[in-house]
């Protein structure tokens, strides 16, 4: 009888413990899929958050940016402005018509339109007439293309442009081998011409290769911005005005 209930207890043994192994595993298991379930949620978060945050940088680099192109037109904008107005030539339709070619610039050559504005005023601011200031802007912009070979800037041609014009200089002579052939400033014209021309021929050429393509792109993404810009630069000048107070 002592004997039989051993066993009893001994087989009740065996079976608690088998039971509780099952339970112990089932446990184990169960465990380690909420550590995974938890490892994959972090995951997902933690991906979700980049995303997030990257997106809000970008939102905030693309922001930044069309503002800063807004200011820089607004700029040009402003001294070109300035720059009609000490010269006594200053009118609303006569601003509007200067923007408007220097539009039509930037759609023919690889320069944005507030560059243009800004030889637009520096030819002014050097004694051009208002009328003939986006024909002063082209042709130092030609002229660079042609025969700069990489050096200088338009608006150092822009100068000597102006100068052959009135034949107080001879510094286009040095790019422009020709001009010194002339004995009259009428047969410096006629040279000058001829060399716009093929100036704006090498201009036209760059906008049809790859690099001139993406400039041009560029310039079309920079109106899209000023627009986008303009939105915020009323907030962004109070706020400039604010803390100058405030200091």
């Amino acid at each position: 009888m002592a004997k039989r209930s051993v066993n009893v207890l001994i087989k009740a043994r065996d079976e608690a413990s088998r039971k509780f192994a099952i339970i112990g595993t089932s446990a184990r298991v169960m465990a380690a899929a909420f550590k995974s379930a938890s490892s994959v949620a972090r995951r997902t978060l933690a991906t979700a958050f980049r995303t997030v945050k990257r997106a809000a940088i970008g939102l905030a680099a693309a922001l930044a940016y069309s503002t800063y192109a807004a200011i820089k037109q607004e700029a040009s904008e402003i001294e070109l402005a300035s720059a009609l107005k000490i010269t006594n030539q200053y009118t609303e339709e006569r601003m509007q018509k200067l923007k408007a070619q220097a539009s039509e610039i930037q759609n023919a050559t690889t320069y944005g339109d507030e560059y243009v504005l800004s030889l637009m005023r520096m030819a002014i601011t050097l004694g051009v007439t208002a009328d003939k200031a986006a024909d002063a802007a082209k042709a130092a912009i030609a002229l660079h293309a042609g025969f700069g070979g990489g050096r200088g800037k338009p608006e150092i041609f822009l100068r000597y442009y102006i100068d052959a014009l009135r034949g107080t200089g001879s510094s286009l002579e040095s790019y422009v081998g020709e001009l010194r052939k002339a004995k009259t400033q009428e047969e410096k014209m006629i040279i000058l011409n001829k060399a716009l021309v093929r100036g704006h021929d090498a201009e036209t050429s760059k906008i049809k290769a790859t690099g001139g393509a993406l400039k041009q792109m560029k310039n079309v993404l920079g109106d899209v911005a000023e627009e986008i810009g303009k939105v915020y630069l009323p907030a962004v000048k109070k706020s400039a005005i604010a803390i100058k107070n405030w200091a």
